[in-house]
């Protein structure tokens, strides 16, 4: 039996979800203090999610299964005892490779590992509020769209592979550093980067169409590294 300390208790569950008739998803991870690793089930499997986790307070799971084909999860955790030392527990989720997915992760502490580099991305929404993520993206010609870029504080690694069409919401920095690194041939839109505090960091590759219209420092660092064959489109 494993503890997080004396009296927290370390518990165990699995769960899967089918795939079914379902055309595309939106899943909606809401990590605690986990250590969670997010990544592609092998293809052509039944599954469409499939999770073992370790946990300490009570999972929320939820599954609909939209008219037009869509099927919604949901999953966090309620931890009232946040009395606790010792390792993370550890989430491993899976997702079909199968469907196109709308993701949106939420990270309040802890350690978050998605390797989304195999899945039909179309859409990611990202709330940081502590821990360390890192996020490597898919490469795609059909645009994938980042609805939501908020780091409040902790550190935050993503990374854009060749060739791929991101077009994000505005990134707002609060604290905590963030490190974005664009690979050659792509596209990267952003409406504006906010860094309220903290250090903002972008490298980006050879040959990359990169547009933002507003980089608004309040405080904190930004660092901006443009590749050959790349102009930056900024006021």
């Amino acid at each position: 039996m494993s503890f997080l300390n004396r009296t927290t208790e370390i518990k165990t569950e699995s769960l899967q979800e089918k795939l079914n008739d379902a055309t595309s998803a939106k899943v909606s991870i809401s990590v605690p203090m986990e250590h969670a690793i997010i990544r592609a089930l092998e293809k052509d499997t039944d599954n469409l999610f499939q999770a073992e986790l370790e946990y300490i307070g009570e999972l929320e799971y939820d599954v609909e299964h939209d008219d037009d084909g869509t099927t919604i999860i949901g999953l966090n955790e309620r931890i009232r005892n946040t009395n606790y030392s010792g390792e993370l527990p550890l989430w491993d989720i899976k997702l079909s490779p199968d469907l196109p997915l709308d993701l949106s992760f939420e990270l309040n502490s802890g350690k978050m590992e998605a390797d989304l580099r195999e899945m039909q991305l179309t859409d990611i929404a990202l709330e940081m509020n502590s821990g360390k993520l890192d996020i490597k993206l898919p490469q795609s010609t059909d645009t994938i769209n980042g609805n939501k870029f908020v780091v409040n504080s902790g550190r935050v690694r993503c990374s854009i592979p060749p060739k791929t069409i991101f077009n994000s919401t505005p990134l707002k920095l609060n604290s905590g550093h963030v490190d974005i690194a664009v690979a050659e041939h792509s596209t990267l839109a952003m409406p504006k980067l906010i860094v309220n505090s903290g250090e903002l960091s972008v490298s980006i590759g050879p040959n990359v169409d990169f547009a933002v219209p507003s980089i608004q420092v309040n405080s904190g660092k930004c660092h901006v590294e443009i590749g050959p064959g790349t102009a930056l489109e900024t006021n």
